[in-house]
């Protein structure tokens, strides 16, 4: 049985969601819609946040979706995927980035390092232990986390920190290779 456009349009979240075998100017018309569009941001932020990936969502969101979308509505996507699932970025970006080829290079810059070094610079400020090691983890994860937790553990040594430090020089020696 093949379906309308009009069809379609009275049920875009449900059709998608059961075949993704629809027309990409319907699934861009259908964008337009409010409802279709939280919805679909809601599950999608949903996967993230629970899972730190799309895999509850399916596939068929990060098919259907790419080429329908213009540009503008991809960051739009992105914005509120980042925004309301309050994951770190490096856990679903780059599947976001794969999907989303063609608009990669206009996806805002990743917010993970601010978050993660304002977050371990706070507990070294207040000596705050408790969820330090889980900071330092997550910083590791960055592209520069190695000297990022050297700069770090210079502070903690400043502050007398001496728990602090501990825990980042073990992992300092744990990224090192050193033990």
């Amino acid at each position: 049985m093949r379906m309308t456009r009009d069809e379609f349009m009275q049920r875009p979240y449900e059709l998608l969601s059961e075949s993704g075998q629809v027309p990409s100017e319907w699934v861009a018309e259908a964008w337009t819609q409010t409802s279709l569009r939280d919805d679909v941001v809601y599950e999608l932020a949903r996967s993230v946040s629970k899972t730190g990936s799309f895999d509850l969502a399916g596939d068929v969101w990060l098919q259907v979706l790419p080429p329908a979308l213009p540009p503008e509505a991809v960051i739009a996507l992105y914005v509120a995927i980042r925004d309301e699932s309050e994951r770190l970025e490096f856990e679903w970006r780059p599947a976001f980035a794969t999907a989303f080829v063609r608009d990669e290079a206009s996806l805002p810059p990743p917010r993970d390092e601010e978050i993660l070094v304002g977050a371990m610079s706070e507990m070294i400020e207040s000596g705050y232990a408790a969820g330090f090691e889980g900071a330092l983890f997550g910083v590791l994860e960055l592209p520069n986390g190695l000297s990022l937790l050297r700069s770090a553990r210079k502070r903690a040594e400043e502050l007398g920190r001496t728990v602090l430090i501990s825990l980042l020089e073990e992992q300092i020696r744990r990224a090192s290779g050193r033990i």
